[in-house]
C-alpha cells in the first residue's frame, strides 16, 4: 500500500551555487520517460511549424500576412503545443527550454496565436516548494516548485538545479511564461532575502490523513504508526539532513478522514475540502496552534 504526502513546509529548492550560476558549459543530459519523449518530439515538430511560418527569406524579408486558413492552422498548432509544453514545464523543464520559441519569432506570429506561445519575462516573487513523498518507495518522492507573485501561484520548472535553498525565499526570475506555467534556467534565478525564521527551527505540524471513500480504513496503518513514520522515522531524518540540522518537526496526527470527493493531490482541495473541515470542527482542532499543515493521502 502506498502513502503520499503533500507538504508546504519550508523545504529546499535546488539552485546553482554562486560559483556555477553563470557556467556556460553544455547542460547535463536529461533522462526522459517515454511519454515525455513523445511530448517533446511533438512539441518540437509544432515549434518548427510555427517558426517556419514566420521565418524570413534568404533576403531577410518576412513572409506576407497569412491567410485566414493559415492562421487557423497556426492557432490549432499553438494550442496543442501549449498543452504539451505545460507538461514538460513540470516534468522536464530543461527540455521545455530546448523547445522555446524566441521573442523575436513570437512577435511575428499572428496576434491570436501569441497568447498560446511562451513569452520571455522577468518577474519578482517567492518560491514555494511542495513535496510529494511516497513512504513506501523513496524513489517515487518528488519536489514541485511554485512561483508566487502577489496572490497568484503558478507551477515553476527550473532546469539545471544544483545546491539547496529554503522555500519561501524571495527571487527575481527571468524565464518563459505560459498561462499556468513558468520555466527558467537556474542561472536566471536571482535570490533575494532569506525566508522568515518560521521556516526553520522546530515546526509544530498537524498531519491530516485522508483516504478515498472506497477504502477500508481498518486496513490502514493506525495514526500512531503514521505519527512514528512522520516524526520519528526517515521523514524527520531526511529533512534534518537537508536543512543541515535547521529543521525538525513535532505535532499531531488526525484519524484517517474518508473523503467523499476527489482525494488531495497536486491540486489539493485543502483547505476547502468539506470532509476535512467537518473533522477539524468536530474534533475542535485549532489550526492556529500549528506552524504547518500536512495532508497525507492514501493512494
Amino acid at each position: 500500500m502506498k502513502f503520499k504526502g503533500l507538504f508546504f513546509i519550508g523545504l529546499f529548492l535546488f539552485l546553482p551555487t554562486a560559483a556555477t550560476a553563470h557556467d556556460d558549459s553544455p547542460p547535463a543530459t536529461t533522462t526522459l520517460s517515454a511519454v515525455d519523449r513523445a511530448f517533446a518530439a511533438r512539441a518540437g515538430d509544432l515549434s518548427d511549424f510555427l517558426t517556419s511560418a514566420v521565418a524570413p527569406t534568404s533576403k531577410g524579408k518576412f513572409p506576407p500576412a497569412p491567410t485566414l486558413q493559415k492562421v487557423k492552422q497556426e492557432l490549432s498548432a499553438a494550442k496543442e503545443r501549449s498543452a504539451l509544453m505545460k507538461k514538460l514545464a513540470v516534468d522536464a523543464p530543461q527540455t521545455f527550454l530546448q523547445n522555446v520559441i524566441l521573442s523575436g519569432t513570437r512577435s511575428h506570429l499572428p496576434l491570436s496565436v501569441q497568447p498560446f506561445v511562451e513569452k520571455q519575462v522577468t518577474v519578482k516573487g517567492k518560491i514555494d516548494v511542495l513535496h510529494s513523498d511516497d513512504f513506501s518507495n523513496d524513489a517515487n518522492s518528488k519536489f514541485y516548485y511554485f512561483l508566487k507573485i502577489g496572490t497568484t501561484s503558478v507551477p515553476l520548472g527550473i532546469a539545471n538545479m544544483a545546491a539547496a535553498l529554503p522555500s519561501e525565499t524571495k527571487a527575481t526570475v527571468t524565464g518563459y511564461a505560459l498561462p499556468g506555467a513558468f520555466v527558467a534556467d537556474a542561472s536566471a534565478v536571482t535570490l533575494g532575502s532569506e525566508p522568515s525564521p518560521a521556516s526553520v527551527g522546530t515546526q509544530h505540524m498537524l498531519v491530516i490523513l485522508t483516504t478515498g471513500n472506497a477504502t477500508d480504513v481498518s486496513g490502514l496503518p493506525t495514526k500512531d504508526k503514521m505519527a512514528n513514520i512522520v516524526f520519528s522515522g526517515n521523514f524527520q531524518k531526511y529533512y534534518a539532513e537537508q536543512s543541515y540540522g535547521k529543521v525538525s518537526f513535532t505535532g499531531d496526527v488526525t484519524d484517517w478522514i474518508t473523503l467523499s470527493g476527489p482525494e488531495p493531490g497536486c491540486n489539493s482541495p485543502w483547505p476547502d475540502d468539506p470532509d476535512i473541515k467537518n473533522y477539524l470542527l468536530s474534533h475542535t482542532v485549532n489550526l492556529s496552534q500549528y506552524d504547518r499543515v500536512v495532508v497525507i493521502e492514501n493512494g
